[in-house]
């Protein structure tokens, strides 16, 4: 079969790949440089990380209107997202081809309209030309570039003023990006990371994976062609792997730097870090 991921030529591949982006990392970016002038801001404050699992839906956000909130993807979409008023907005690397860059410059707009004019924004930077092209974002816009391979790290820094860890999912940008931004306590609500089990056979498997169903970039071809690649040989459980990997080398770093992340949902395959209960964190 053609989908069968054949190990040896994939890991020499990568392998390479992650040597390259290594060294690059030891020559300054200027894009990537800008967010200097946030790490650590918020030191000693709480972030809350609202994702895209079912779960969201069966939550009381009420409870966080005022909060430092971070919010990702399609979050924008949310009905209560103009109470929620968001700080941040965290944004996967764009992965699919020009071809449907339409769809990103829609989902985009649909971002600047919805947010709040305040928010600061993190898009891949691979991303740049459409965000400066069709938007007047620029300014409260940064950048992530990823590139290393977790596969063959052991630790990372959440240094993101460098080149950071491949993006399998929006998780770890979220994390990584709060953590440099200096937030003591970091709670993260909706991450379910259940597609594993979401994605089951049937009619309408895709709308059950995230509480939005689908987005302007997640309803095209490309979209679904890539999950049923994924589904078909199995490469969603590498992924899965690797992305372990890295909330375990994420959370390891947090610690070391006095950082606490917790899940506050009740539900969901994440179990990487410890569950706390929302009231009794907004509480404390």
């Amino acid at each position: 079969m053609d989908n069968v991921l054949n190990l040896t030529p994939y890991l020499i591949r990568k392998s390479m790949s992650h040597t390259l982006f290594s060294i690059l990392n030891f020559f300054p970016d200027s894009v990537l440089a800008r967010n200097k002038k946030l790490k650590g801001k918020y030191k000693g404050q709480k972030c809350f990380i609202l994702g895209s699992g079912p779960s969201i839906k069966q939550e009381n956000l009420s409870l966080l209107y005022g909060q430092n909130i971070m919010t990702q993807n399609n979050f924008h979409m949310h009905d209560e997202i103009g109470e929620l008023k968001p700080k941040f907005h965290v944004v996967v690397p764009k992965y699919q081809s020009a071809q449907f860059d339409q769809d990103w410059v829609e989902w985009i707009r649909d971002m600047e309209t919805r947010l709040p004019a305040d928010c600061l924004l993190f898009f891949g930077k691979n991303t740049k030309y459409l965000i400066e092209r069709e938007t007047k974002m620029g300014e409260r816009t940064f950048y992530h570039e990823q590139g290393l391979n977790p596969l063959f790290k052991t630790t990372t820094d959440c240094d993101i003023s460098k080149r950071i860890m491949n993006v399998p999912t929006v998780i770890t940008q979220c994390l990584m990006t709060a953590v440099y931004l200096g937030f003591s306590e970091i709670y993260i609500l909706g991450m379910d990371l259940s597609q594993i089990v979401d994605f089951t056979s049937g009619k309408g498997r895709r709308d059950h994976v995230r509480w939005y169903g689908v987005s302007k970039i997640t309803r095209n071809q490309a979209e679904k062609d890539l999950e049923d690649s994924m589904l078909r040989s199995g490469d969603i459980y590498f992924q899965h792997y690797k992305l372990w990997r890295q909330l375990n080398m994420i959370d390891n770093y947090a610690i070391s730097q006095n950082i606490q992340i917790a899940n506050a949902s009740e539900v969901g395959l994440l179990n990487v870090f410890p569950r706390v209960g929302l009231k009794e964190v907004i509480d404390t």
